[in-house]
């Protein structure tokens, strides 16, 4: 045996034991790295389980989130719609209170203006009769003066000519009452698409340069009206849109029914029901806010007073009120002006218009009481009286009057009396004689007129009223009416 093979047989002898250690250990080494493998797997499943089960809880919390987010985005919306209908609600009756408070302050207005018109229209009536009973002793002495003055005389027409001034002092107190709502009504059933038809037409002739308008109701209501009276309500209204139309333009007429709720009637002081409403339109100059407030005004004016005293449209407001209507005027500076009027509606229907009377003096010789607290109106009705013929017996007071009225009733055929006196008045007066003798015949006088003071007496068995100033013609055939009464 060779060398080499003793030392290979030594090495293999020598490797079997440290194989074998390091098989042991390779052995060892693979076990330790499948009990790491198998401790790896084991938590790596359970890291797998662990994140499952986190993210089941995720998705639970996720759900559980967005479902919350769905109740809370829906009670967001139910309030916010709760919140919107509430605001909505608010805003509506914040307009509605606010719409009440303009209301209340235009009705106020309107009633502090009506209050300031009528305390106007008290004063008005207090001296349109003084006014009359002024004119009363001037027109009776006129009319004695001509009873016995020819037309040739050389005063004749100097006399005629004071009689048409104290005509023109009638027209113009007459306005007054008018304003005051004593001007004497003859109230009718009433076309006033007739009575505006015949007034424009009239109208019309005299001022070419201004074209007319009309759209008139064929169904037109009729209204229980003095035709006097709305005739000068209509050429007020068209005189005054003329002038604010001085070079020409266009005056606009319309006519209609309208109905009046209780609200709208309480805004303008009146009953509901139904009206008639009349317009009155220009394209004139138009008025700005303070002439509008004061356009009723007595004596209030921008035209000058050469072109009247104020009293036009004071005079359409009165006869308005005093037909239980009311008017209204729409205008801006610039745009014109309509004046719209109503007056209520009436189911009668239309009567017959009566002739003028014809103007002649009547006499008689029957016995007349004549009662007024003013002196010099009894002097000349005293003359005036006499001149027709009449036996007459005066009185200046309610007393006095009683006294004469119960010494003499069997001979005295007539009173004429005096509504206002100072003391006992001509309502106690004449309640007094009708306790004396209820068939006594009584003619009431004022400065005032029936629709004032003297409506309830003519209701109350009056038979005449007569209107100072009147001439001798008027009182005369006042008196024969009265007296050949049944």
């Amino acid at each position: 045996m060779t060398g080499s093979d003793k030392q290979k047989k030594t090495d293999i002898q020598v490797s079997p034991p440290d194989l074998q250690q390091k098989l042991r250990d390779m052995e060892i080494q693979l076990r330790h790295i499948e009990n790491e493998n198998r401790l790896s797997q084991n938590e790596s499943r359970t890291a797998t389980l662990k994140y499952i089960e986190v993210m089941e809880e995720l998705r639970r919390k996720n759900e559980s989130l967005e479902t919350w987010k769905h109740q809370l985005e829906e009670r967001v919306r139910i309030r916010t719609s709760s919140l919107e209908a509430s605001n909505k609600a608010l805003m509506e009756e914040i307009e509605k209170n606010r719409a009440i408070q303009n209301e209340l302050r235009e009705k106020d207005k309107r009633l502090l203006h009506a209050q300031k018109m009528e305390a106007v229209g008290i004063l008005a009536g207090g001296i349109a009769h003084d006014f009359n009973n002024l004119l009363m002793y001037i027109q009776g002495n006129i009319s004695l003066v001509l009873l016995g003055m020819n037309a040739s005389h050389i005063h004749y027409d100097k006399i005629k000519n004071i009689e048409e001034q104290v005509k023109s002092g009638v027209a113009l107190t007459r306005q007054l009452l008018n304003f005051a709502t004593q001007g004497e009504r003859k109230l009718l059933p009433l076309d006033l698409n007739e009575v505006i038809s015949k007034t424009v037409a009239m109208f019309a002739r005299t001022r070419k340069e201004i074209t007319v308008e009309m759209k008139l109701d064929e169904k037109l209501g009729r209204v229980n009206a003095d035709r006097g009276q709305i005739e000068q309500i209509l050429l007020n209204l068209y005189v005054n849109a003329s002038h604010a139309m001085p070079g020409g333009g266009q005056l606009i007429l319309r006519t209609e029914n309208v109905s009046l709720s209780e609200e709208e009637a309480r805004l303008f002081l009146v009953e509901a029901g139904d009206f008639v409403q009349v317009s009155v339109g220009d394209t004139g100059i138009g008025m700005d806010g303070e002439t509008r407030e004061r356009i009723f005004d007595p004596f209030f004016t921008t035209k000058g007073m050469d072109r009247g005293y104020g009293l036009g449209l004071t005079s359409v407001y009165g006869i308005v009120k005093g037909h239980q209507g009311f008017i209204d005027v729409r205008s801006q500076k610039g745009e014109g002006s309509t004046f719209l009027f109503y007056l209520p509606k009436t189911t009668g229907a239309m009567a017959e218009q009566d002739g003028s009377a014809e103007e002649v003096i009547l006499g008689g010789r029957e016995t007349v009481l004549f009662v007024d607290d003013e002196r010099t109106i009894i002097e000349v009705m005293e003359e005036t009286l006499e001149t027709l013929g009449y036996r007459v017996l005066t009185a200046d007071n309610g007393e006095e009057a009683i006294r004469l009225y119960r010494e003499g009733k069997e001979e005295i055929d007539l009173v004429i009396l005096d509504v206002i006196m100072p003391g006992m008045g001509g309502m106690e007066t004449f309640e007094a004689m009708k306790a004396i003798n209820n068939e006594v015949k009584v003619i009431f006088s004022s400065g005032y007129s029936v629709d004032h003071i003297a409506r309830e007496i003519m209701d109350r068995g009056c038979r005449a009223f007569i209107q100072k100033p009147f001439n001798i013609e008027t009182i005369s055939r006042k008196v024969r009416e009265v007296l050949q009464e049944v």
